[in-house]
């Protein structure tokens, strides 16, 4: 919501496996990202997709970390800035593969600034089984579903024609304008760690 400071791009290679999101995480985070962990910042994206990706390998669910792929946040920015054809996209991220051999496949967008707003992470999970998009947001304000925009037509593009969008309700909210990173982090560890069975996110603000 702040102003954002430079946002750190991910080094991350094409994906040739469409089970596999294997950067070498921990050699990417440099002193600035670390900086950014302050009270009062926003976080990178290489922070939030550092944790993401060892919140899938930590997991204690075997058979969640099997049915759950967790997209890089650049990948986003690749949809929403159209810096590739969807066909490479897909290529690249999900090697012309369906979207269906996933239960879940977790998508961190960090919402650009546009016409006046400012930076936000809201956290998408989509069901594509059940043609649910699901979000996570901890401000819940309407003007950042603009960014369903263009993952309706990516998925739409490629097989997902009627996906419907769901809301969880009285999920924990940010107090500040700065920690919505920070609370994507944690929507998703509660998610990823309980392999979906037990969506309980609403006692880890305190």
């Amino acid at each position: 919501h702040k102003q954002a400071p430079k946002i750190l791009k991910g080094k991350f290679n094409n994906i040739q496996d469409n089970r596999k999101y294997d950067p070498p995480l921990e050699h990417m985070i440099v002193d600035d990202d670390y900086e950014l962990l302050k009270q009062g910042e926003l976080i990178s994206n290489t922070i939030v997709d550092s944790y993401l990706a060892l919140l899938k390998e930590k997991g204690e669910n075997k058979e969640f970390k099997s049915t759950a792929r967790i997209l890089p946040s650049n990948f986003y920015e690749m949809i929403y800035n159209k810096y590739k054809t969807p066909e490479q996209i897909y290529k690249d991220y999900f090697n012309n593969s369906s979207f269906q051999v996933w239960d879940h496949i977790f998508i961190p967008i960090h919402v650009p600034e546009n016409e006046g707003e400012t930076h936000h992470w809201i956290l998408v999970d989509l069901q594509p089984k059940k043609y649910i998009l699901e979000y996570y947001d901890s401000v819940d304000k309407k003007r950042y579903l603009q960014v369903d925009r263009p993952i309706f037509e990516f998925f739409n593009k490629f097989g997902l024609k009627t996906l419907k969008i769901r809301k969880p309700f009285h999920l924990p909210k940010q107090r500040n304008m700065y920690d919505c990173g920070m609370f994507i982090l944690e929507y998703a560890r509660c998610l990823i760690h309980e392999g979906m069975k037990n969506q309980d996110v609403y006692g880890f603000i305190e």
